[in-house]
C-alpha cells in the first residue's frame, strides 16, 4: 500500500501538463465543473487553459483534474514544474 502511494506520488512529480487536454472533474468552485481545454501555462497555484470560450485560469487547490483518463487531485500538484522535478532528484 505504501509503495503504491509512493509510486503514485513519483508519477505526479514527473508530469508535464502544458499541452495536455484537461477536464475538471470536481471543484470547490462550481463554476469550474466540466471545464475542458488545453493547458497553455502552469504556475504553482493555477493552470491556464485554452477553452472553446476563451482562456481560463483554474486554481489547483480544491480541484480534481482528468488528464489522459487519470484523476489527479490539484492539491497534490501545488508546486511549480521545476519544484516537482527537483523533488525527484
Amino acid at each position: 500500500m505504501l509503495l503504491n502511494l509512493l509510486r503514485y506520488h513519483l508519477k505526479l512529480v514527473d508530469k508535464i501538463f502544458i499541452g495536455k487536454k484537461l477536464v475538471v472533474a470536481d471543484a470547490s468552485n462550481k463554476s469550474y465543473l466540466s471545464l475542458t481545454g488545453t493547458v497553455i501555462d502552469e504556475s504553482k497555484f493555477t493552470f491556464v487553459i485554452e477553452t472553446p470560450s476563451g482562456v481560463k485560469t483554474v486554481l489547483k487547490k480544491g480541484t480534481v483534474f482528468v488528464f489522459d483518463d487519470e484523476l489527479i487531485p490539484g492539491d497534490k500538484i501545488i508546486k511549480r514544474l521545476d519544484e516537482r522535478i527537483k523533488i525527484r532528484r
